[in-house]
């Protein structure tokens, strides 16, 4: 994956990011394209990177950027100067020249003096080019034939200035979405087979970036939040802010959207930095400091939970006392408790000692699991004892452990252990055959505490939720 920001690029490989150089001589100057950053990837593993008048190259593989376009261009044909450039969703270049459209693949000129205003954007199916001009125009071409076939308008004359600077199209299922700006911002869609526009936003402020889920809504980012449109529904949601994983809201600029493979939706900010959500992902509800009363004067530490006979959760902190409320239609609620409304069983059970004694040795958290193996948590790893051999096991960090603090260890139904560390929370499989034993980590992203946790701050319910804790 790669990620740009002003004057730099980035590429992540899912566990490092390197950051990729540029000199002057790797960029080529692109006189017709006015817009503003844009990049498209061809099938032979090149990023094409646009910003206002500039063209930019970076050859994936090599990670590095291709110097002097212009004689890459020449050395394959192209002698005329390229004054803009296009990718379509099939991977063909396209070189905007001053004798018309050429498609590299097949060296073809299309004529297309004829067009009225200044060619924006273009994208294409199987047959078709679709060309978007500054007017609102798209002009279709017959890719067979270079014929063209109509011209239709998103617009009539009177808003072409409310539309005219920018243009920004995305392919959807059955049409293409188109964002534009000029002293307003305008979402529309154009239906091929109707030959028809639509248009289904006009703001007062910038519309920054489009992207189409493969659920067909589209996401556009802005000045404040994003918008998330739903063409086959009829809906428009407006997100002026953004809510994280601790109950924090952010007020910030969405500079620019993207969907990756699996589904996962990556926000670039304008001074927040970079945001990730995807649905499936949060397998932990992240209960914040925001939702302690507490909170706002004094740190929060959870201490431990305790859950009385009608299934009611109680958890403790350093000064308070809490009952734990599941609420079906906002998520959650933590209700302060005074000591005497507290049933006395709960009480002792807040506030026992969690620390257990092992062969004369205390350990801020131990289990016994159902084979009989003792697993015991140190401020230095995971220590393993196993009833048939003598030797002591041990795991740190380089086994396979997110950090090698362990603050408290709980075991599911299905006989997998769960482990809190300073640094996140790691799952132990154990294999049943050979007993070889591998781990699972999650972090903040997944929806657990940025921070770590507190010993023995974890509890397993009734119906088997776990509440864990720092």
């Amino acid at each position: 994956m790669v990620f740009t920001t002003s004057g730099s690029l980035n590429v992540y490989d899912g566990f490092r990011f390197k950051y990729i150089h540029r000199k002057t001589s790797d960029i080529h100057p692109l006189k017709k394209y006015d817009g503003h950053y844009r990049m498209y990837q061809s099938e032979d593993s090149l990023l094409w990177i646009k910003d206002a008048q500039k063209l930019m190259c970076v050859d994936l593989h090599q990670e590095e950027y291709l110097s002097d376009l212009g004689k890459y261009f020449k050395q394959r044909g192209i002698n005329e100067e390229v004054e803009d450039f296009f990718v379509d969703s099939e991977q063909r270049w396209w070189c905007l020249t001053a004798e018309g459209l050429l498609q590299y693949d097949t060296s073809e000129l299309l004529e297309i003096s004829d067009n009225i205003g200044r060619l924006q954007d273009l994208a294409s199916d199987k047959d078709h080019l679709y060309l978007f001009y500054n007017t609102g125009a798209v002009v279709c071409y017959d890719l067979k034939t270079k014929a063209k076939s109509y011209v239709e308008s998103a617009y009539p004359v009177d808003e072409q200035a409310h539309f005219s600077n920018t243009s920004l199209v995305v392919k959807g299922n059955d049409g293409f979405f188109q964002l534009r700006n000029g002293s307003k911002g305008g979402f529309f869609f154009f239906d091929p087979q109707k030959r028809s526009w639509e248009k289904w936003l006009e703001t007062e402020y910038t519309l920054n970036t489009l992207v189409v889920a493969g659920d067909g809504r589209a996401y556009i980012s802005c000045t404040n939040g994003f918008w998330v449109i739903d063409r086959k529904k009829g809906d428009k949601q407006y997100f002026p802010n953004l809510k994280t994983v601790n109950g924090s809201t952010i007020h910030t600029e969405v500079s620019t959207l993207f969907f990756d493979k699996q589904g996962g939706l990556w926000l670039g900010t304008f001074n927040r930095g970079l945001l990730y959500h995807h649905p499936s992902r949060y397998k932990f509800v992240h209960i914040g400091r925001t939702y302690f009363p507490e909170s706002s004067v004094n740190d929060v530490i959870v201490q431990s939970f305790a859950e009385d006979a009608f299934g009611n959760i109680y958890l403790r902190t350093e000064t308070e006392f809490y009952q734990f409320k599941a609420l079906e239609a906002s998520g959650y609620n933590l209700l302060p408790v005074s000591r005497d409304l507290l049933p006395n069983q709960v009480f002792e059970k807040l506030n026992e000692d969690t620390r257990q004694v092992f062969q004369g040795h205390s350990y801020p958290a131990f289990h016994m699991d159902g084979r009989g193996w003792k697993w015991l948590g140190t401020p230095d790893g995971l220590k393993l004892v196993r009833p048939e051999q003598q030797e002591e096991q041990m795991f740190f960090t380089e086994d396979g452990l997110s950090n090698n603090f362990i603050h408290a260890i709980l075991e599911d139904r299905q006989h997998h252990l769960w482990i809190t560390t300073s640094y996140g929370l790691s799952k132990v499989l154990v294999d049943s055959v050979n007993e070889n034993i591998q781990f699972i980590n999650y972090n903040s992203l997944d929806g657990t505490l940025e921070g770590e946790y507190a010993d023995g701050a974890a509890f397993e319910a009734r119906d088997g939720t776990f509440i864990l804790a720092g």
